[in-house]
């Protein structure tokens, strides 16, 4: 875990000075619409941001960041950007109008002496001068502390809420707040609902949060003094029985308990102490970089605090309505930070699996691990992680996933994979989108179709497939598939038929003069002739679709009504 100290800013590469420091330290000053323009096109200007001044007119800032150290060698390039910045205009993040710059600051994380900073105003223009700012390391480290915390600690620590203990017996809930006096006896506030006896919550509107409603005492050097420190430590629930405390209530909280609930002060009960999940959700960035450059992000998870102890700290997203699990451990004593994740059971698109995969195949390997506040704007967390031995994800996993996020996209409707074992129904049918996925294409070595027409039809209809030396006949239809319990069509298929025959020449024909004139059907059978080849194409599923030629039966059937 990185704390943000005067040493580890002088050392950050213009990148991460950039994020990490610059940027969130702007926002921490008031400043609006920061924005990072660093780039091709940035002439000059690293970051932008604006403020009003003291009438309420806008002023437009502009940083130039360097890194490295500036030298006699170097400096011309700083010179050269505050000129730019200042002559071109730049076009407002929010609403795209074309703004000025009005000052510009130098910001380097290192040590600027004034006869540097001298040479670099010497080249900027005269109209400009009075506008430039330079702030070294020193200057940066003055705002640093001012304005932003000086630790993720600090910035964890907002996010600690106080302990709660819960007075229950078998009909009584009595959630309550409490605190630590001078003497380290613990004062108790009434938290949440009471229950009644049949089971109905009642409130307890018992004044306000900090009002003193009574005392836990523990004895001193017992054990459960000792589960009581450790609770407090680690934010883990500790459960006491009232025989080995002492409890001390006012008169009027009593009567409302026993009003309320029945509460037996002489009977025994159980309080139980632990954290309070923090309803609020913290917004944060999840990247993980492996050492052999491979990086992967979650953009967006709301963390909660769902333990919070005086050396230890649990954050989980487990409130979030998204399909993983992350949760983060951070240890205040051996600055030690741990993460897992973990998908969530049921129904799940393929790209939530994919992400979630690829994520793991990161996080597995030896790695780094940022933690990155989207409202404060910076790194609360960024810790080092050894090579783990859990399982990961194969190259095929992968290309699964890939395929199946591909395949929903063909579908142009919801995909979702369940969370069982897949039925070798259900993966022949994937297989087989699969291999459209690829070609739009599926190959067999055998393909029989039977039609059925009138005497005549059939007639015209074999001299015509006869007529084929080289032929083909191409069937067209509709068709769908049935995939996780759910229909999904898939659109036109073309069986196509190389080299077309007709299976049962002689028994159609004969069944044809058997029917004469009358409209009794006729059935006859199409194969495919040695080398019994034949394929089934769908248009829909080529990026480029092919035209395919032939015989359709539509022609089979307008030969057979012209005769």
């Amino acid at each position: 875990m990185v704390a943000f100290n005067y040493s580890a800013i002088a050392n950050l590469t213009e990148d991460r000075l950039r994020r990490e420091v610059i940027i969130p330290l702007l926002v921490a000053m008031e400043f609006c619409d920061v924005k990072d323009t660093h780039g091709n096109n940035e002439f000059g200007k690293d970051i932008v941001a604006w403020k009003s001044d003291e009438l309420g007119k806008r002023k437009n800032l502009a940083i130039v960041a360097k890194a490295a150290k500036l030298t006699r060698s170097n400096h011309s390039e700083v010179g050269t950007q505050i000129n730019e910045a200042f002559r071109r205009s730049y076009n407002d993040p929010v609403d795209q109008s074309l703004q000025d710059v009005h000052n510009v600051w130098v910001i380097n994380n290192r040590e600027m002496k004034i006869d540097l900073r001298e040479r670099i105003m010497v080249q900027v223009d005269s109209l400009y001068k009075r506008s430039v700012r330079f702030l070294d390391m020193d200057q940066i480290w003055v705002l640093v502390e001012k304005h932003l915390p000086v630790s993720p600690r600090d910035a964890l620590e907002r996010l600690v809420l106080q302990l709660d203990a819960t007075i229950t017996d078998p009909s009584i809930d009595l959630h309550v707040g409490i605190e630590t006096d001078a003497d380290g006896q613990r004062r108790i506030y009434q938290h949440a609902v009471l229950k009644e006896r049949g089971g109905q919550s009642a409130e307890g509107g018992l004044d306000e949060p900090n009002t003193e409603y009574g005392r836990i005492v523990f004895p001193a050097g017992s054990q459960v003094w000792e589960t009581w420190q450790a609770s407090l430590r680690t934010g883990d629930t500790a459960r006491f029985s009232s025989r080995d405390i002492q409890l001390s209530l006012p008169e009027d909280i009593l009567d409302t308990l026993k009003g309320i609930t029945g509460f037996d002060e002489q009977e025994e009960y159980t309080i139980e102490v632990g954290s309070i999940i923090d309803r609020r959700p913290t917004p944060v960035r999840i990247t993980v970089q492996n050492d052999n450059g491979s990086e992967e992000t979650f953009p967006y998870v709301e963390m909660r605090v769902v333990k919070a102890g005086t050396e230890r700290i649990e954050l989980s997203n487990e409130m979030q309505p998204i399909h993983y699990i992350v949760r983060i451990i951070v240890d205040f004593c051996s600055r030690r930070v741990d993460m897992s994740m973990s998908l969530r059971g049921g129904q799940k698109p393929p790209a939530a699996h994919l992400d979630f995969a690829k994520m793991v195949n990161v996080f597995a390997g030896k790695c780094e691990v940022e933690v990155f506040s989207l409202e404060l704007m910076m790194t609360v967390i960024k810790s080092p992680k050894e090579k783990s031995s859990g399982d990961v994800y194969g190259p095929e996993d992968l290309l699964f996933f890939h395929d199946m996020v591909d395949i929903q996209s063909k579908f142009n409707r919801p995909l979702a994979i369940p969370d069982q074992e897949v039925s070798n129904e259900d993966a022949v049918i994937i297989g087989l989108l699969r291999s459209l996925l690829r070609n739009g294409t599926l190959e067999s070595t055998w393909h029989t179709g039977s039609l059925t027409f009138g005497a005549e039809g059939v007639r015209n209809a074999i001299d015509r497939i006869d007529s084929l030396p080289e032929g083909i006949i191409t069937i067209v239809e509709q068709t769908s598939v049935h995939l996780f319990g759910h229909e999904y069509a898939i659109g036109e298929k073309q069986s196509v038929l190389l080299n077309p025959r007709v299976a049962n020449r002689e028994e159609a024909l004969k069944a044809a003069d058997a029917a004469g004139s009358s409209d009794e059907p006729v059935i006859f059978d199409i194969v495919s002739a040695p080398p019994h080849k034949s394929f089934e194409r769908y248009k829909e599923w080529l990026d480029t679709p092919s035209d395919i030629t032939g015989m359709t039966v539509d022609d089979l059937v307008r030969e057979a009504a012209k005769e």
